[in-house]
């Protein structure tokens, strides 16, 4: 019979798999009840488009209202007309985008003095990433620092190394957004509202201000469940932290989540080209910065708002920036659609994570030298 340490951290594994699979399924269930309100939205349209022409006065005019019928009638989104294999690279980009933050993880844990390998850190990253489901948004840093506790990394630089990482993404998520939106037909509101977070987002990434922003969401007290190996309390930790490895982290940490954010913004790019829409395709460059635009700001704001992976939030946000672009019809299903292929991908690598993390070789940390 297994110690009941060991009995509690396995029950917890599995209150956890629980509550990270009802958010899934909820999450999943309604983005599909989601596409299909707008389908059906735009197959009423057709029918209403029908019987109009049916009653209009002369043919030309019946017509004029047909060929706005045939319109709107291929716009609706069916197996034959979407364009999988766009699909297929934009999962592949996501998927790719995400786990570049991985390597910002890794870069954290090493202002810390563990070294863990790329594969480990990718793996427990990609692993936290379907935790965003479930309310709250702590079951993130529960999961990867518990991926990352299992290959030797104590619970508490672990953790503050995820509240880094996240702080990072969100904060040059929050940049780019600022910067690609004043080149977008947007409302002045929304523009200075993209500008205002993105000042208000950077502000945690500067060095002392993310040691106080880490002390303050991080316990100070020294518990048995973190006493193992040079673990201490978020004060010790973060007082080992040199200006030089902050300023390393900040660095490195930008430009990989630049590269993050540049391949969720083209998985994005490519999935609003891969639905067909009513509205004529812009020019790539002014797609591309709506894409990335619109992304990166819904998935900030999604994050505060600590809703299950941003349900609703996103999508009012990618429909608000994306609609002058796109159209307003596209826009939605864009978005709904972005967030069913996030959601597969997702679980997909999250079991490959799974997989590799529970394997015997998996990657040790070390202490730097």
């Amino acid at each position: 019979m297994p110690p009941p340490r060991k009995q509690l951290i396995r029950i917890a594994k599995i209150v956890i798999a629980i509550m990270v699979t009802i958010g899934l399924v909820w999450s999943g269930h309604k983005a599909v009840i989601q596409w299909n309100e707008q389908t059906t939205q735009l197959r009423t349209q057709v029918a209403e488009l029908t019987r109009a022409a049916e009653s209009a006065d002369g043919m030309e005019a019946a017509e004029a209202i047909l060929a706005q019928r045939d319109a709107v009638l291929a716009g609706i989104p069916t197996l034959a007309n979407v364009n999988w294999s766009r699909l297929a690279i934009a999962s592949l980009l996501y998927g790719l985008g995400i786990m570049a933050n991985g390597l910002v993880l890794r870069e954290a844990l090493m202002t810390f003095g563990h070294r863990v390998g790329v594969v480990t850190s990718v793996a427990a990253q990609t692993l936290g990433q379907v935790g965003k489901y479930v309310p709250g948004k702590a079951m993130v840093v529960v999961m990867r620092a518990g991926a990352l506790r299992e290959v030797g990394v104590p619970v508490v630089p672990a953790s503050i190394s995820v509240f880094m990482e996240t702080f990072l993404m969100m904060g040059v998520g929050a940049t780019v957004a600022g910067v690609l939106v004043l080149w977008l037909p947007v409302p002045t509101w929304l523009v200075w509202s993209a500008i205002g977070l993105a000042v208000a987002a950077c502000i945690p990434t500067l060095p002392p201000i993310l040691r106080r922003v880490a002390m303050r969401v991080m316990p100070n007290s020294q518990s048995d469940e973190v006493s193992d190996g040079s673990d201490g309390s978020a004060f010790d930790e973060l007082s080992r932290i040199a200006p030089t490895n902050a300023t390393r982290f900040l660095v490195i940490g930008w430009l990989w989540t630049l590269v993050s954010w540049a391949g969720i913004g083209g998985a994005f790019m490519l999935t609003i080209s891969a639905i067909p829409s009513t509205a004529e395709q812009p020019a790539w460059p002014l797609l591309a910065a709506a894409s990335t635009a619109a992304i990166a700001l819904a998935m900030v704001i999604g994050f505060v708002s600590l809703l299950p992976g941003g349900a609703g939030i996103r999508e009012l946000v990618l429909t608000t920036l994306l609609s002058p672009v796109v159209g307003p019809a596209s826009a939605l299903l864009s978005a709904i659609a972005a967030r069913i292929m996030s959601i597969v991908v997702e679980v997909l690598l999250a079991g490959l994570a799974w997989w590799v993390l529970r394997k015997p070789d998996a990657s040790k940390s070390s202490p730097l030298d």
